[in-house]
């Protein structure tokens, strides 16, 4: 059984968007105004059609501005242990360079497009960013991270997955645990850090590149 809460913003200036949902992926877009909408579907769980639609009002969907932060949560309103397929997925377009905070489990996490700063969390699902300007901080586990883009410093962590990296001028912190590392691009000047366990690490990097191995 499935809900859809949607909602529409305005974006007056710099705006961060924090984003909070449990059993499901979380997909960002930039659009060409200045409009963010944001879709929550929201799924109940149960062992039949009845209950999965009667379990639906225990999933709670907020959605809320102060000042320039939107915050958007689904979270169960009950302190059941056992959710079965109980969740929340969200959709989210955006103007380019919003900042954006991002949080869910057992989903993937994907943006496209010029958003700013990005922080991304997730359990049990990759994260794929392409074409951010900002600087990212993602983790996740049981999954893999690829990035195309990104300005500033890049710190990614995971385990039980690769880190594929392409980018410019970056300052990167990498860390894998069963999984490889690579990297495509430059480095800014600076203390890089690429680490992983029971895999290699590859740098494909200018010909003029400077650096030296610890």
């Amino acid at each position: 059984a499935d809900e859809v809460v949607s909602q529409t913003f305005n974006a007056d200036g710099p705006t961060r968007v924090v984003v909070e949902v449990f059993n499901g992926n979380i997909d960002v877009i930039t659009g060409n105004d200045s409009t963010i909408r944001i879709d929550v579907d929201k799924r109940g769980g149960g062992n039949s059609q009845e209950a999965a639609q009667a379990d639906l009002k225990n999933v709670a969907v907020s959605m809320t501005q102060n000042g320039n932060t939107i915050n958007v949560v689904a979270q169960r309103t009950d302190r059941r242990v056992d959710i079965g397929n109980s969740g929340a997925s969200a959709s989210i377009k955006v103007p380019s360079g919003v900042q954006l905070e991002l949080h869910s489990s057992n989903g993937q996490i994907t943006l496209a497009g010029p958003v700013g700063d990005v922080v991304a969390t997730t359990s049990n699902g990759a994260i794929e960013v392409k074409g951010a300007v900002g600087q990212l901080n993602l983790t996740t586990s049981n999954g893999g991270i690829t990035v195309n883009g990104g300005a500033g410093q890049l710190m990614l962590e995971t385990s039980n997955g690769g880190i594929d990296v392409t980018s410019d001028n970056v300052l990167v912190s990498a860390r894998s645990s069963n999984g490889g590392i690579i990297f495509k691009g430059s480095l800014a000047a600076g203390n890089q850090s690429f680490r992983t366990d029971n895999a290699s690490i590859t740098l494909n990097l200018p010909a003029d590149a400077s650096f030296s191995v610890n």
